[in-house]
């Protein structure tokens, strides 16, 4: 399998952050009904990590994402005053 770089899984393995078998791996995880997307499947099964994706992720040249650990804005607890 040759490894198309544009693609998330093809530039993780360019950049040597994933092996090959492991880009199949979750390809095949998404084939077999997984419906999360690429980096999150690759992350939970400990293939790369935070670092990886925000790599890929700045060569498209978006400043960032989120990290994997933190909670998103909208559920985090409200600390204004009631009725605010």
């Amino acid at each position: 399998m040759v490894a198309d770089s544009s693609r998330i899984g093809g530039f993780l393995v360019t950049i040597g952050a994933m092996k090959t078998w492991q880009l199949e791996d979750v390809l095949l995880a998404q084939r077999s009904g997984d419906t999360r997307v690429f980096g999150e499947i690759a992350i939970a099964l400990g293939y790369i990590d935070d670092a990886a994706l925000q790599a890929y992720v700045q060569s498209r040249g978006v400043e960032s994402v989120r990290s994997h650990d933190e909670e998103p804005k909208h559920h985090r607890e409200y600390k204004g005053e009631p009725g605010t």
